[in-house]
Formats: C-alpha cells, structure tokens, sequence
C-alpha cells in the first residue's frame, strides 16, 4: 500500500472527499496539518480531497488558512490556474453559508485569508510571464468583466493581427480582480487586495514588456491601472514598486528629439524608457521612507551612463559599498558587484566596468602597479 493509500485510508477521506472531517478520528487541526504535508510533498490530489473533506454543507467554520494557502502554492507550482480558481470558489461558497447563519446582529463575519488570494493571482501572473496558452473561466460574470474593459486605446496589444496575447490577456484578467471590490466579493475575502497584490502585478508587466509601441501601450496600461488602483485603496508603494516600474520604463527603447530629463543635459543615446527610468529613480532617492536595494542600483546603471550622470552612479555604488561592507556582508556584496559589472559590459561599458572593478577591488598597491604598466 503506497503512502497515498495509508493516508487515506487512516483519515478515512476516499477520493474526492466523499467523507467529511466529522466521519474522522482525528481533530480538525490534525487533518489541516495533514493537508499542509501532503500539499508541499506533492499529494495534491489526497491534499484536495482532505480540505474537501472540510468544506462539507456541515461545515461550521472554514479550514485553517495555512491549509488552504498550502495547497494553493503546490498547484501553483503546478501551473493548475483551473484547480485554484476551483479550490478559492469553494473556500468562498462556504465562507457565504456560514456568513448567513451568523445573527443579522452579529459583527462576526468570516472570509478567505487575502494571503491565498495573492497565491493565486501570482498564479495568474507566472502564466503571464511564461506565455502559457490562455483559459477562459467558467464564469459568466467573469467573462463579461473582461469584455468590457476599459483598455485605453484600441490597439492594445503587440500582434500583427490584432489578437491579444495570452500573456495580455493573464494580466488584464489579474487587473480586473483588484477593482473595486471584485476579488472581495467573489472570493468573500477577509480583506482587500494589498501591496503584495498590485506588486504582483507590476513585476509581471516589467517582465512581459517588449520593445514594441503596441507593447509599450500595453504595459504603460497595466502599471497605470496598479498605480490608480493603489491611490484609491490608500497603498504607498515600496522598493519592489518602484523596481518593477524601472523595468517596465526601460523596455521602451524609442526616442525622440526631446534629450533634457529634469532640466538637465541628457545624451542623444538616452531612450524615451530610459528618461522616465531616471526620473522614477530619482524619485525613489528623494523618499526617505524606502531605500534602494541592489536591484534598483543594477536597473540605473545603463540609464544614468548614458545620462552622463556618472557621480550618481559613484555615489550609489559607494554607499551600497561601505553599508554592506561594513556589515560584513562581503556575499551579498560580491554577488550584487558581479550583476552591476555584467550590466556594464553587456551595455558596452566596458571601460567604466574596469573602473568601477578597480576601485572597489583592487588595493591601492594593485592600482599603482597597474597604473605603472600601462605607464610603460
């Protein structure tokens, strides 16, 4: 008998969950960590049929959040979008039943942990990213909401014949799911969509960008309609926020004929993406609230190059330099030197890339040896 078979045999849940948690000998805690187990060892059907086995009409209480949320992160790993769109109705036709048996006068409510939503709209964005071959829902209302969205403008997407591409169509339905109050009343959440969520998002778009118009028009959508969304739910965005946004700009590798950035000097060679990615990144250096980690410095390198702004960059690096260093982080600070010296030269700074090698790792009695041979 296989491990599969033993479990259910012990728990007394056969496939699909036919028994519910009451016809077992085990608490409801037991079985919740039970589903949790088999979820991150890769049972996911058994893990399935147990939490089923929690959601029956008798149900009085929804399973513990870190069951569910387990097995949403293994078919998420799964790419099973069709089986967390399922798992999060169900979660949610229970949570409506139980929510209507509370006294009209009772403050209690309950909901779906906010956390599994993020796991599935991750999900949604992976696929997104993958350009995986796009599912239509089962839901009429669903299906509807992404006809009559509002794109913006009429060629929305990078494909000759004007098809929408799967990766646009995972990101606009992700998009669909934070206004309003969608994602709370269809999957009776807890609470509204956070930081995480729009976050999600954006670093999804960044990913997906191309170097098209059409693209560019696409993106410039998705990360407007983030922005907007995080004004309205009162969310300030972080480090994270604004790497994805870099990222996104960058793709854009048109340029016109306007090269000032802020008032200053700005070489021809600075793209239309790269001029919004400088002011983004000022932006972020004028918040005392967030700092710029190691990824923010990588994305600004090219951009603030080719800006001539080459004391930012000398300033950036210094200060990630002496912080870390002096935290004795020498790992993260040679990780994070590899990636801004493989930006350099993969941008054809090759030159700037051996200054910046030598004057954080050379030692003074290196530079003057090899000052004295290029001397010679």
């Amino acid at each position: 008998m296989n491990a599969k078979k033993r479990i259910q045999v012990l728990m007394r849940v056969g496939s699909g969950g036919q028994q519910s948690a009451s016809a077992s000998p085990f608490p409801i805690e037991v079985i919740e960590r039970v589903i949790k187990v088999t979820a991150m060892t890769g049972l996911i059907p058994l893990s399935l049929d147990l939490l089923s086995s929690l959601m029956h009409p008798e149900s009085k209480a929804l399973p513990s959040p870190i069951a569910y949320t387990a097995v949403l992160n293994a078919l998420r790993k799964n790419g099973r979008i069709d089986r967390m769109e399922e798992t999060l109705a169900a979660l949610a036709s229970l949570s409506r039943r139980i929510t209507k048996t509370l006294p009209q006068s009772s403050s209690n409510t309950t909901g779906v942990d906010v956390v599994s939503f993020n796991t599935y709209l991750a999900a949604l964005c992976d696929a997104a990213v993958d350009e995986l071959p796009f599912v239509s829902s089962s839901s009429d209302r669903e299906n509807d909401e992404m006809n009559n969205f509002d794109w913006e403008f009429s060629d929305a997407n990078n494909s000759t014949d004007g098809a929408t591409s799967p990766s646009e169509k995972y990101l606009y339905k992700s998009v669909n799911l934070l206004k309003g109050d969608v994602a709370r009343t269809r999957f009776m959440l807890s609470g509204d969509p956070d930081l995480y969520s729009y976050n999600s998002i954006l670093a999804a778009a960044a990913k997906c960008s191309k170097s098209s118009i059409n693209a560019n028009k696409f993106t410039d959508t998705i990360v407007q309609a983030c922005l907007r969304g995080m004004k309205d739910r009162d969310i300030k965005g972080d480090v994270f926020t604004y790497n994805a946004r870099i990222e996104a700009a960058l793709a854009n590798k048109s340029s016109d004929s306007d090269n000032s950035e802020g008032g200053k000097d700005v070489s021809p060679a600075v793209t239309d993406g790269e001029k919004k990615a400088i002011d983004l990144i000022d932006q972020l250096w004028a918040d005392p609230d967030i700092d710029p980690d190691r990824y923010t410095i990588n994305l600004a390198l090219v951009p603030f190059f080719h800006a001539g702004r080459r004391d930012f960059i000398w300033s950036m690096l210094k200060t990630f330099y002496q912080t870390n260093a002096n935290a004795n982080n020498s790992k993260l600070v040679s990780s994070a030197f590899e990636a801004f010296l493989n930006t350099l030269v993969q941008s054809g700074e090759v030159d700037f890339a051996r200054e910046v090698f030598g004057a954080f790792f050379l030692s003074s009695r290196d530079r003057q040896h090899k000052k004295n041979a290029n001397d010679k």
